[in-house]
Formats: C-alpha cells, structure tokens, sequence
C-alpha cells in the first residue's frame, strides 16, 4: 500500500475491437507512482488507493471481461439419439441489457460444421438440435474436411450410446488406411473392422465421447475476450482527474463510489 492505478482516459484504437482501451478502463494497478512521461493527461490519470494493495485492485477492477460458453440440455430423443441444447455466455459474465450474450452469428456456422440445426434464438440463447450419428460423420467432429466419405450408421445401441458407424473412403483425396485409422483411434473411437481392399473402416463411437469434443471445441471456437475491462471508472471520476491536474487520492471506502461495472449496461 498504496495502490496507484494508471487510468486510461482517452479511447485508443477501434471502439468496435475487444482489446481496444476505452475512457474509464484502468490500465493496471502498480506499487509505485506511475503519473509521468507519456502517461500523463490527456491520455492517463491515476488514482492512489491510500489503503488498498496492488493484488487486490488488479484481481478486482483488472481483469478482462471474457466470454465463456456453457450448455444445457433441453431435451432428448434416445430412439435416434437426438438431443436438443441450449447455448449460451455464462449468465453471470452478461450484462443487464445482454452485452455478451451469445448470438446467432457467433456459433451457426460452427453448428452447421457439426451437422447441428439451429432451432431457436432469444437473449444470449442459442437453441440447437443434433443428432449424434449426424455429429460422427461431421467435419466438426473430425476436425478437418472430409468431402467424398461416405458415413453409414451399422448399429446404435440405445441403453450404452454406442454407434457402429462405417466409413467408405475411396473418395475423399489422398486417403489411405493407415490415415483414416489414425484419425478414428486419435477421435477416441474403437476400429472393429479394417478392410483396406473396400477401402473400408467400421468403428465404435459413444455418444459421451462425441459430446465432450463438441463441449471442447465450442469452447477452443467460442470463447473470448468480450472487452478489454469489465470494470470502468465514472465519468465525474474522469472529470475530478482531470480538474485535480491528472491525480486523486482517496481511500478504499472512497474509491467504491468511482467505479461503474459494465455488467450493469
């Protein structure tokens, strides 16, 4: 103690950019005075936390306002092993009006690529239907392109979630049996039967296993830094900096009173 925390009071860069530093945003929180040089007015002001340590203000007021994606299933049809989920920002990083939700445009495509549908949207909810057999043959589910394969589904197995699926691969460029088999053991599925002269792989895949790379790959996709901060400070406490010549000083207690949570937009 005492805390000093650079404030950004000017916008730097693309308003529309998640990185970009807009007035208000504190820039970090030091041990030492940082009013000087280029940060000074009219781009920088600071305000001394008289009682406050450096860890907490940069943990509290610091962090970046990220988008992190959850699901929840909203129904089930085991016969066909479909399944209707819901999509959507955790609801504690979404603000009072929705900034951060999560749309449409953000996860369609990436649904398309699973073979998922689209079923329903609303605020920060993206409602989906997704068949599993559907998801084994998917591009999503593979991880790469895999035009010219043919998928058929040999057996499900209802109570274990288990599909015998069978891929004939003559088609798709450049594939060969040592390939293909090493792409279905590397996804996590079990080859039951190799027939390289058919150009031929029969494989086991459970419906848990696919779900779990859906939940990674949504995540590694989706999830990101909404905005630079989640945390700004006020603009009568930009107007108090910039009037006292670039510095405040004030107390913990005090400096509640200067910060404006974006989650309340």
């Amino acid at each position: 103690m005492p805390a000093y925390i650079l404030i950004r009071l000017t916008e730097r860069g693309d308003p529309a950019e998640p990185m970009n530093y807009l007035p208000g945003y504190p820039v970090a929180a030091f041990d030492r005075d940082q009013y000087g040089g280029k940060q000074v007015l009219p781009k920088f002001g600071q305000i001394i936390v008289t009682d406050a340590t450096v860890g907490e203000i940069n943990t509290t007021y610091c962090s970046e306002w990220e988008r992190v994606v959850d699901w929840e299933f909203v129904g089930h049809n085991y016969v066909i092993d479909g399944h209707r989920l819901n999509v959507f920002t955790q609801r504690d990083l979404v603000s009072a009006s929705g900034l951060n939700g999560l749309t449409r445009d953000k996860v369609e495509t990436f649904l398309n690529n699973w073979g998922a549908s689209v079923f329903s949207i609303a605020q920060n909810s993206v409602v989906f239907d997704a068949l599993i057999s559907d998801a084994i043959s998917s591009d999503g589910f593979w991880g790469i392109n895999l035009s010219g394969g043919l998928f058929s589904e040999v057996a499900y197995d209802q109570s274990t979630g288990i599909h015998t699926t069978r891929i004939t691969y003559s088609s798709i460029p450049g594939a060969t049996a040592e390939i293909v088999a090493a792409r279905i053991v590397e996804r996590g599925c079990v080859i039951t039967a190799n027939q390289p002269a058919q150009s031929r792989i029969t494989f086991t895949c459970g419906r848990d296993l696919v779900f779990q790379a859906f939940k990674l790959d949504v995540k590694s996709r989706v999830d990101r830094t909404y905005a630079r901060r989640k945390w700004r400070v006020t603009q009568a406490a930009i107007d108090a900096i910039i009037a006292a010549g670039g510095t405040i000083t004030v107390t913990r207690d005090q400096m509640l009173d200067l910060w404006h949570s974006r989650l309340t937009d």
